[in-house]
Order: C-alpha cells, then sequence, then structure tokens
C-alpha cells in the first residue's frame, strides 16, 4: 500500500507534538539521521507541519539546520573544491524551508516560535514575494545577532545593503561573511 510521503510527515509531526516527554531522544534521533545539507531537504515539510504543531521542538530542529549548513560552509571555506555557488543553493533551500516553517507556525498561532536563522540569501524572489520578504525581515530582527553570513545577487545587494549594515552593527565582536554575487560567484567582503 503507498501512502504518499507528505502523510507520513504530517503523521510524524503530529507524533512529535503529541510527545512532548520524549522530545529529546525524538530531536536526537531525527539530527544523528539528517546531518547534512543534502539530507536536511529530506525533513523540509516535516519541519513545516512541526512549525505548525509543536513551536518547541521547531526552535531545536531549526537550530540544528543552521548548525548543519554552518559546518557545510567552513568546510567550503577550508576547501577549494566545493564551489561557492552550490554552497549557496544550499543555504537558500534551508532559507526557504526555514521560511515556510515560520509561515505556517504563524497561520496555527504558534506563538512561541523562535527559529534560529544564521545565513541568509537575498535573491529577486524575496523582493517579490512580500510573504516571504516580511517572515525573512521578521526572521532577521530575531537573530540580528546570530547572524554569521549574508549572500546576495548582484542587483539584490544594493537592495539588502541596509539590512547588511544594520546586521554588522550588531555583529561588530564577530566574524560576518557578507558576499553580493554577480551570476553566484563574483564579489565577497569580509567583514
Amino acid at each position: 500500500m503507498f501512502v504518499h510521503k507528505t502523510i507520513h510527515e504530517f503523521l510524524a509531526s503530529l507524533f512529535i507534538a503529541m510527545n512532548q516527554t520524549d522530545i529529546e531522544d525524538i530531536l536526537n534521533a531525527i539530527q544523528s539521521v539528517y546531518c547534512d545539507s543534502k539530507s536536511l531537504l529530506d525533513i523540509g515539510q516535516l519541519f513545516i507541519f512541526t512549525c505548525g504543531m509543536c513551536a518547541q521542538a521547531a526552535n531545536r530542529m531549526s537550530m540544528h539546520i543552521m548548525d548543519v549548513i554552518t559546518c557545510d560552509i567552513e568546510r567550503m571555506l577550508h576547501s577549494s573544491s566545493d564551489p561557492e555557488a552550490v554552497l549557496v543553493r544550499s543555504i537558500n533551500a534551508a532559507q526557504n524551508i526555514i521560511l515556510d516553517g515560520f509561515i505556517e507556525g504563524a497561520a496555527n498561532e504558534q506563538s512561541c516560535l523562535q527559529l534560529t536563522i544564521r545565513h541568509i540569501v537575498f535573491d529577486i524572489f524575496y523582493q517579490k514575494n512580500e510573504k516571504y520578504k516580511d517572515a525573512l525581515n521578521t526572521l532577521i530582527d530575531m537573530n540580528i545577532s546570530n547572524i554569521i553570513s549574508i549572500y546576495a545577487q548582484f542587483l539584490q545587494y544594493l537592495i539588502s545593503i541596509h539590512i547588511a549594515y544594520r546586521i554588522l552593527f550588531h555583529n561588530q565582536e564577530k566574524h560576518c561573511r557578507i558576499c553580493g554575487f554577480q551570476t553566484w560567484v563574483k564579489y565577497t567582503y569580509r567583514v
């Protein structure tokens, strides 16, 4: 019998929400299985459903997603074999999952939802889609002192520069990477 994957993900999220006493074991199991940026995409819908049902679990899952992306960035910075454009796509995919989860949590009135976002990609999609733009701005405000990297296509770089300066102001004592891309590969600024 075939049951659609989305049904499995919904039921898994429901299980997480209904088993708060076992939340640590459940989240540790998720973190041990989904520990690289490629596998994170597999739990995207699980994360989104969890944001709508259980803020505590969603908050932890978002931290795990950002920890994995941070490890990928550090690996990429120490290795010349990984093209940065591929990494930006991974960051963008993770950001989309976090944003969709945030929107789902807000729609389900999860008032304790404090999702983590440490890496930001600005592209034309966010400038044209008000729902995502508002969600991204809210998440930036919630996480402003924890932002590690900002990536922007060249044209969006000028639009997003005021947000970058605001983030840098709050991260003066930390290393924050800001990259502007022309076709995702050209200008890099380190602060």
